[in-house]
């Protein structure tokens, strides 16, 4: 969204819809200078309130940034980032990667949440018009903009040995084709396995990484279950930092025995 705003103390965003990508704050100079100045708000301290609809309408402060009745009061967030990512960051969900964890943070979508953040006195200008620039918001994305807006990782561990296949590919928009992509994949450890940077336009297609050196996940009770952090970076064609997606990654093998009907894991 872009739009001027009148001089503005506090930058609050009420969403229905629960992640933000990277947004810019800018301000014109007064009239006869052709200057902008352009500030970053991910630097700033986010905050989140969680209501259950409309209740924040008749609670929460917009002068002071406070909201006694909500169900979950100034939860520290980023931006970029998701409501998810904050609660799970503040210990109040579990990590929904894992197993059957996101069916308990379904309710999530069943709120209301604000993201307000205080911008900074010297940032503020009486005199000038303010713009608000947002290149995402949850899934309503804009087309012109670079970005990853569906991805698919399938991961495939040998049977005999510590050996694993990796695959990636993902839906794209057409600007984020122009651009390049990379891809880390990390021990639990920060220790890399591979860190690879190449044009955005191969995920539309898959790009396959054979033979990686790593440690099959094993079922509870067999053995370690071994995640790996996977971190895919998008950069439109000026080299912007457009993304980032970040998922958990486990190596396995599996194999259904029909005539037994028995699946068994490496």
């Amino acid at each position: 969204m872009k739009g001027k705003m009148p001089p503005m103390k506090f930058l609050i965003l009420l969403f229905l819809i629960f992640s933000l990508t990277e947004h810019s704050f800018s301000q014109n100079n007064p009239v006869g200078e052709c200057k902008a100045t352009e500030y970053n708000v991910s630097s700033l301290e986010w905050k989140i309130w969680g209501y259950r609809p409309e209740n924040w309408k008749l609670d929460f402060n917009f002068n002071e940034l406070k909201g006694t009745k909500a169900e979950y009061i100034s939860i520290p967030a980023k931006v970029p980032g998701s409501v998810q990512k904050a609660l799970r960051d503040a210990g109040i969900i579990d990590d929904w990667n894992i197993g059957n964890n996101y069916i308990s943070i379904e309710w999530i979508e069943n709120r209301h949440w604000i993201f307000a953040a205080k911008i900074p006195d010297e940032w503020i200008n009486k005199e000038s018009n303010m713009i608000l620039r947002c290149l995402g918001l949850d899934e309503v994305t804009d087309k012109e903009s670079a970005r990853i807006e569906e991805i698919k990782i399938v991961t495939e561990a040998d049977k005999m040995k510590d050996h694993g296949n990796l695959k990636i590919s993902a839906e794209l928009t057409p600007r984020a084709l122009h651009g390049k992509v990379r891809i880390q994949l990390s021990k639990d450890t920060g220790e890399p396995v591979f860190d690879e940077t190449f044009p955005a336009a191969q995920l539309r297609e898959g790009k396959v990484w054979d033979n990686l050196k790593i440690k099959r996940w094993w079922p509870n009770g067999s053995g370690d279950q071994v995640l790996y952090e996977l971190v895919c970076t998008l950069y439109d064609a000026d080299g912007k930092n457009c993304q980032v997606i970040e998922r958990n990654a486990g190596f396995k093998n599996i194999e259904v025995k029909r005539s037994k009907l028995i699946i068994c894991v490496n």
